[in-house]
């Protein structure tokens, strides 16, 4: 079964295809299991004082998300799997109010991320300047923040290991090498199988400046070595264009490793692998 288990629709804020055009997508491409993870990310009142909204603009229409969501499950029973899923993002920033969002919710599958970051004016990666920044000491800043949001043990899936990277071409070399990371990211390795959290491998990376999936073998490698199982895969699309993008390259390189991909969650509990 080719799974996707990364993905946005206009749900989210950057999304570009309707979630109805998302699933067709995915019948055509016979996928056979999808999450919507919009966005929603956790950032503390006093980061962004020009906002009215300091979550994000999913909070405006997530009663709308959840009713098409389920009325797309119904209408795709038999053809295609929909899990209801959320994007998290730093969640450990604001726990309470983290917790408070996912108890206000039914959601099957959060998948966690680090988008925003404290290092500097608090901002979001994709929105750095990187020719001003210090990297190595950013990169360092943002495998702590991605243990921390492990340790907080909210998520049931970590996302995009190597995040900064998309937007750094230009700025650093290439290939991009992060082994100089190495210790950080076993931390993080051991940090989710204690937490019983599985590590996601995201597949844009295959269209961007970088050519590759997230993250590198090594860091696979040493996720089973630290006990790890199961393993998500996602697109990361905004588009039904790209939905499953590598689907099946992502589960022959997690097989590779001796991971099984998990196929479907239920009330936050694993409940399909391939």
């Amino acid at each position: 079964m080719l799974t996707d288990l990364h993905m946005h629709s206009f749900f989210s804020f950057d999304g570009k295809s309707s979630a109805e055009d998302m699933c067709i997508s995915a019948v055509d491409k016979g996928i056979g299991s999808i999450a919507f993870t919009e966005h929603y990310d956790i950032l503390p009142t006093w980061a962004t004082p020009d906002r009215v909204d300091n979550r994000t603009e999913y909070t405006a229409c997530d009663k709308e998300a959840y009713e098409t969501i389920l009325s797309l499950k119904e209408k795709y029973t038999g053809k295609l799997n929909i899990i209801y899923s959320i994007e998290l993002g730093q969640s450990h920033h604001d726990l309470e109010a983290s917790h408070a969002f996912i108890d206000a919710h039914c959601f099957d599958f959060v998948l966690g991320s680090i988008h925003q970051t404290r290092y500097g004016n608090y901002s979001d990666y994709y929105f750095l300047d990187y020719s001003k920044q210090n990297i190595p000491e950013l990169m360092e800043d943002y495998y702590n923040e991605n243990a921390q949001l492990v340790s907080s043990g909210i998520l049931d899936s970590l996302g995009h290991l190597d995040y900064p990277i998309r937007v750094m071409e230009g700025f650093i070399p290439y290939p991009v090498e992060l082994k100089e990371y190495k210790e950080a990211v076993w931390e993080i390795m051991k940090l989710l199988v204690s937490r019983n959290i599985v590590l996601e491998i995201n597949t844009t990376g295959l269209g961007r400046w970088f050519k590759r999936m997230s993250p590198e073998p090594w860091v696979l490698e040493l996720y089973r070595e630290a006990g790890g199982k199961f393993v998500t895969v996602g697109s990361d699309t905004h588009s039904a264009e790209f939905v499953g993008f590598h689907s099946s390259d992502a589960i022959e390189l997690a097989h590779s490793m001796g991971l099984k991909v998990v196929a479907s969650f239920v009330n936050r509990t694993i409940t399909e692998v391939v």
